[in-house]
């Protein structure tokens, strides 16, 4: 799996004394669901929303939720989808239909379940529009101030390593870019290890009815099972008590 060219790999959100921080999982096309729920949070422009990757695909505005990415309050993870998509523009040189022979474009197509010929209605440029929002502004690891002394929320798209501190490591980040992207096991094992040096930590990727919290782990990927995202608070995650 190649490396990816980001802007700021590993991002550190200072405390939000302004306004509410807040933070969903996989949006995956699904743009005016999320305008509908962040309305009935009456979520303002002194709030941030944090997401955990997997902006694109499946849903039916893919590009809108992409162009999230250009606001002061928007923040997200890389996730696997985005990834596949950067390593689909490695090869997506003058248009999608020079490329449909390639791997990369393949294999990404077939992770998409036919939600990725949303990009057949844009031109090369936009395309590469798209790609570039993604690098200057998706990060593969963030962290976020409480406003508690020494306590901090992590985000990584599926899954967090032992020691959360390793993230900060750039040449780490890229070696274990796999398991950040695309690990099931954290999530699915019974025993889970805290993650040190990290408060909490968020993902999405993994698919479930409601949130689930492992040790400091919680992943709050709820659309695709109950139709609806988890939009948490700062609070409300801080709140959470262990749920398998």
């Amino acid at each position: 799996m190649s490396e990816v060219n980001l802007a700021v790999p590993y991002r550190e959100l200072p405390y939000n004394e302004q306004g509410t921080d807040y933070f969903v999982g996989d949006l995956h096309g699904c743009y005016y669901l999320l305008l509908e729920q962040l309305q009935q949070l009456n979520f303002s422009d002194k709030d941030r929303l944090i997401a955990a990757g997997d902006l694109i695909d499946r849903g039916q505005d893919s590009a809108l939720c992409l162009q999230l990415l250009e606001k002061p309050w928007f923040f997200s993870a890389l996730g696997n989808h985005e990834h596949m998509f950067l390593q689909a523009c490695e090869v997506h040189i003058s248009g999608m239909e020079h490329c449909h022979n390639s791997e990369a474009i393949h294999f990404w197509y077939r992770h998409c379940l036919n939600g990725g010929d949303w990009l057949g209605h844009y031109t090369g440029d936009e395309i590469r529009a798209f790609k570039t929002l993604i690098e200057q502004h998706c990060s593969l690891a963030l962290s976020v101030a409480t406003g508690i002394a020494k306590q901090k929320l992590g985000v990584t798209h599926a899954a967090a390593p032992n020691d959360w501190q390793k993230l900060k490591n750039h040449d780490y980040l890229f070696a274990n870019l796999h398991t950040l992207l695309w690990d099931r096991k954290q999530f699915q094992n019974d025993k889970p290890e805290v993650s040190k040096n990290i408060t909490l930590t968020v993902h999405g990727h993994n698919a479930c009815q409601a949130v689930i919290k492992k040790a400091n782990r919680v992943y709050i990927d709820t659309r695709q099972r109950s139709g609806r995202f988890t939009i948490l608070s700062l609070q409300q995650l801080l709140e959470l008590e262990p749920r398998f």
